[in-house]
């Protein structure tokens, strides 16, 4: 509240903050070229290991959405009118009806584990990325009632431990096996590229058509 009302004396920098904040190209742009740098830096086995901590993050993502989907604790602030938030204009609170619950915080999940992988490689660039997304993204879903700072912090914590979890595998992996995955990463390095490239556009994008593709198609299958 506090945050909501600093900015809310500021509303034409508060639309431009909320804008920018939800803008895919803004604010994941740095995030996905340091994921692309540390693409190309690396061998077949370290892409086939970023594939993995990639995985573990879309699943980790996936798990957040379903978890608010279960109703186990509030909704959005945004749609607490008691709570006297002030909006930017260019925000809805009602557009949020359909997704009222927010525990935990998917983009916190997806973008604290996206830096974390950085952070794991780059540890300098790392934590310039975490200063970036706690300002650029993690901030405003608080300040403008997106999410609570503990949904938000739920999500860092879950995104975070779901890449250390995909590094421990990785390295509890039987050496011939990591071998016989990691050829055909080095041995088809166009496709895979271009899947990678695919594969961290709709990470940036939270996986937005991927969900709703699934969705339209479960209630095709309903029915």
């Amino acid at each position: 509240m506090a945050l909501n009302h600093a900015l809310s004396a500021h509303p034409a920098f508060a639309n431009l903050y909320d804008v920018l904040s939800n803008n895919d190209f803004v604010r994941g742009l740095p995030i996905i070229a340091a994921l692309a740098f540390l693409w190309f830096s690396r061998d077949a086995r370290g892409q086939l290991h970023l594939i993995v901590q990639l995985l573990a993050i879309s699943a980790a993502t996936v798990t957040s959405v379903l978890v608010q989907r279960l109703h186990l604790f509030h909704t959005r602030p945004m749609l607490r009118p008691e709570l006297g938030l002030h909006l930017p204009a260019d925000l809805a609170g009602q557009l949020w009806n359909d997704a009222p619950w927010s525990w935990p915080s998917d983009t916190a999940t997806l973008y604290a584990g996206l830096v974390a992988i950085v952070c794991r490689d780059k540890p300098r660039l790392g934590v310039a990325l975490g200063v970036w997304t706690l300002v650029v993204i993690l901030i405003p879903r608080v300040a403008f009632g997106y999410h609570y700072a503990s949904d938000v912090a739920s999500g860092v914590v879950l995104g975070a431990s779901a890449v250390l979890i995909a590094d421990a595998l990785f390295k509890a992996g039987e050496q011939p096996l990591v071998d016989r995955l990691s050829a055909p990463v080095g041995h088809h390095p166009v496709l895979i590229n271009t899947l990678f490239m695919i594969g961290v556009w709709q990470l940036a994008d939270l996986m937005i058509d991927p969900r709703a593709a699934i969705h339209a198609v479960a209630l095709f299958m309903r029915h």
